[in-house]
Protein backbone atom coordinates (compact mmCIF):
# COMPACT_ATOMS: atom_id res chain seq x y z
CA UNK A 1 0.00 0.00 0.00
CA UNK A 2 1.20 3.36 -0.69
CA UNK A 3 0.40 6.71 0.54
CA UNK A 4 1.77 8.68 -2.02
CA UNK A 5 -1.35 11.62 -2.32
CA UNK A 6 -0.82 11.59 1.67
CA UNK A 7 2.88 11.99 1.45
CA UNK A 8 2.40 14.60 -1.14
CA UNK A 9 -0.59 16.71 0.74
CA UNK A 10 1.69 16.55 3.51
CA UNK A 11 4.68 17.82 1.78
CA UNK A 12 2.45 20.32 0.55
CA UNK A 13 0.86 21.43 3.71
CA UNK A 14 4.70 21.99 4.94
CA UNK A 15 6.39 23.86 2.66
CA UNK A 16 3.41 26.41 2.84
CA UNK A 17 4.08 26.54 6.24
CA UNK A 18 7.82 26.72 5.69
CA UNK A 19 6.91 29.64 3.49
CA UNK A 20 5.11 31.72 6.58
CA UNK A 21 7.88 30.24 8.80
CA UNK A 22 10.49 32.45 7.09
CA UNK A 23 8.23 35.59 7.27
CA UNK A 24 7.63 34.88 11.43
CA UNK A 25 9.75 35.92 14.34
CA UNK A 26 11.88 33.71 15.53
CA UNK A 27 10.08 31.47 17.92
CA UNK A 28 11.80 27.99 18.98
CA UNK A 29 8.56 25.66 18.95
CA UNK A 30 7.90 27.18 15.38
CA UNK A 31 11.41 26.03 14.43
CA UNK A 32 10.34 22.47 16.02
CA UNK A 33 7.56 21.90 14.23
CA UNK A 34 9.00 22.04 11.03
CA UNK A 35 11.68 20.41 11.86
CA UNK A 36 9.75 17.28 13.31
CA UNK A 37 7.58 17.72 10.21
CA UNK A 38 10.66 17.77 7.75
CA UNK A 39 12.29 14.53 9.45
CA UNK A 40 8.63 12.44 9.36
CA UNK A 41 8.61 13.29 5.80
CA UNK A 42 12.01 12.25 5.16
CA UNK A 43 11.07 9.36 7.46
CA UNK A 44 8.07 8.14 5.56
CA UNK A 45 10.04 8.62 1.93
CA UNK A 46 12.82 5.89 3.34
CA UNK A 47 10.64 3.65 4.57
CA UNK A 48 8.95 3.53 1.58
CA UNK A 49 11.98 2.94 -0.40
CA UNK A 50 12.92 0.65 2.54
CA UNK A 51 9.61 -1.82 2.93
CA UNK A 52 9.65 -4.65 2.26
CA UNK A 53 6.54 -7.44 2.10
CA UNK A 54 8.37 -10.11 2.66
CA UNK A 55 10.77 -9.23 5.47
CA UNK A 56 11.56 -11.06 8.45
CA UNK A 57 10.31 -9.92 11.64
CA UNK A 58 13.37 -8.95 13.07
CA UNK A 59 14.37 -7.03 10.10
CA UNK A 60 10.97 -4.55 10.13
CA UNK A 61 11.57 -4.17 13.83
CA UNK A 62 15.28 -2.99 12.86
CA UNK A 63 13.57 -0.84 10.23
CA UNK A 64 11.23 0.75 12.66
CA UNK A 65 13.46 1.36 14.89
CA UNK A 66 15.80 3.04 12.35
CA UNK A 67 12.91 5.05 10.77
CA UNK A 68 12.09 6.02 14.35
CA UNK A 69 15.70 7.37 15.58
CA UNK A 70 15.64 9.37 12.06
CA UNK A 71 12.59 11.13 13.39
CA UNK A 72 13.97 11.89 16.47
CA UNK A 73 17.30 12.88 16.03
CA UNK A 74 16.43 14.92 12.72
CA UNK A 75 14.20 17.13 14.55
CA UNK A 76 16.69 18.51 16.37
CA UNK A 77 19.22 18.26 13.93
CA UNK A 78 16.73 20.23 11.10
CA UNK A 79 15.81 22.30 14.43
CA UNK A 80 19.60 23.44 14.41
CA UNK A 81 19.86 23.93 11.00
CA UNK A 82 16.73 26.04 10.81
CA UNK A 83 17.81 27.65 13.15
CA UNK A 84 21.19 28.86 11.80
CA UNK A 85 19.12 29.49 8.33
CA UNK A 86 16.50 31.92 10.16
CA UNK A 87 19.31 34.01 12.13
CA UNK A 88 21.14 34.36 8.47
CA UNK A 89 18.06 35.67 6.21
CA UNK A 90 17.14 38.51 9.13
CA UNK A 91 19.40 41.02 9.43
CA UNK A 92 18.70 42.42 13.03
CA UNK A 93 20.68 39.61 15.37
CA UNK A 94 20.26 36.53 16.27
CA UNK A 95 16.88 35.30 16.20
CA UNK A 96 17.53 32.78 18.67
CA UNK A 97 19.07 33.18 22.46
CA UNK A 98 21.82 30.57 22.51
CA UNK A 99 19.87 28.98 26.01
CA UNK A 100 17.38 27.91 22.85
CA UNK A 101 19.95 26.69 21.15
CA UNK A 102 21.49 24.85 24.22
CA UNK A 103 17.99 23.59 24.99
CA UNK A 104 17.72 21.87 21.38
CA UNK A 105 21.00 20.80 21.98
CA UNK A 106 20.77 19.02 24.77
CA UNK A 107 17.32 17.69 23.87
CA UNK A 108 18.42 15.60 20.91
CA UNK A 109 19.70 12.35 22.33
CA UNK A 110 16.10 12.55 24.18
CA UNK A 111 14.24 12.65 21.07
CA UNK A 112 16.64 9.85 19.12
CA UNK A 113 15.86 7.66 22.46
CA UNK A 114 11.78 8.31 22.14
CA UNK A 115 11.94 7.84 18.62
CA UNK A 116 13.84 4.43 18.49
CA UNK A 117 11.36 3.08 20.72
CA UNK A 118 8.48 4.74 19.36
CA UNK A 119 9.24 3.38 15.84
CA UNK A 120 10.31 -0.22 17.01
CA UNK A 121 6.98 0.01 18.89
CA UNK A 122 5.17 0.82 15.87
CA UNK A 123 6.85 -2.11 14.06
CA UNK A 124 5.73 -4.18 16.72
CA UNK A 125 2.13 -3.65 16.61
CA UNK A 126 2.29 -3.39 12.19
CA UNK A 127 3.64 -6.70 12.57
CA UNK A 128 1.07 -8.02 14.79
CA UNK A 129 -1.56 -6.65 12.99
CA UNK A 130 0.02 -8.23 9.70
CA UNK A 131 0.48 -11.47 11.35
CA UNK A 132 -3.70 -11.55 12.52
CA UNK A 133 -4.54 -10.59 8.75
Amino acid sequence: MTWTWARRAATLLLGVYAVVWVGLEGRLWQAVVLAAGIALLSAAHLGDRLHRPAAGRAQRYGVGALLGAIIGAGTGLVALILMAVKTGLHAHGPEFTPAEVAWVLARIPIWFVVGVLAGLGVAMLMSGRRSRL
